[in-house]
């Protein structure tokens, strides 16, 4: 399948169900806060809300609950990268 046409498939989807989902963070996903330098989102499971231009990570790191928004094409590109699984 063209990735041009399975890129705008995910995107439709993720658009369709603004839902919160879960997912597994398993390779190295990464998010920039503000003008700082990238930081890394530790493996294991998130809480992902997707809006029309981003998508919003939530998890918890020992007692803290973090949170961090993405382009949502960054987003599907962790996807189709396999760093990131959606849960079904």
């Amino acid at each position: 399948m063209d990735f041009q046409l399975l890129l705008a498939t995910q995107l439709s989807n993720l658009m369709e169900d603004t839902m919160a989902q879960t997912a597994h963070i398993i390779g190295k996903v990464e998010f920039r806060e503000g003008e700082g330098p990238n930081l890394v989102i530790r493996p294991g499971p998130v809480s992902v809300e997707t809006g029309l231009i981003d998508a919003t990570l939530s998890w918890e790191e020992e007692e803290t609950h973090n949170s961090a928004a993405m382009p949502l094409i960054d987003f599907t590109r962790y996807i189709d990268e396999g760093k990131i699984t959606l849960n079904a």
